[in-house]
């Protein structure tokens, strides 16, 4: 997982607008698999997506008690889940492990969206999340 989020950190996880820029061409459009719209990124996966996101991020962060502005990148969402120092380094390590898990579940979803043609269901995105902060 955290090969993954290095990769995301780093702009470097292969979204619709990344392989269009690359000149992979990409079958349909570069659009959002969620159905929003909105032209799939990075940036819009994990941070604005209200079809993918809604009990993502902003969830976590209402859950955790965590007010903050809304991040302009991933790494600002980054460090809004484990570099405050308003927190103790158990809080804060326990912050990232959830964050890091989001994101990891929201990309599994997403790609299963594309290569399996399943459609996205609350029920496995939560299950598969509550499965993995389980450490099941």
């Amino acid at each position: 997982m955290s090969l993954f989020v290095w990769r995301v950190l780093n702009k470097r996880i292969p979204t619709k607008d990344d392989l269009s820029c690359r000149g992979v061409a990409i079958p349909g459009t570069n659009y959002c698999v969620g159905g929003c719209s909105n032209e799939e990124s990075i940036s819009h996966l994990f941070l604005s997506c209200n079809i993918l996101d809604v009990f993502g991020i902003p969830f976590i962060g209402g859950w955790a008690y965590i007010s903050t502005a809304t991040p302009a990148n991933v790494m600002e969402q980054a460090q809004q889940f484990g570099g405050s120092s308003v927190f103790g380094k158990g809080i804060r390590l326990c912050l990232q492990v959830i964050w890091m898990t989001t994101i990891w579940v929201l990309w599994k979803e997403h790609n299963a969206m594309i290569f399996v043609m399943q459609s996205f269901h609350w029920t496995s995105y939560l299950s598969a999340l509550n499965s993995i902060l389980d450490g099941g």
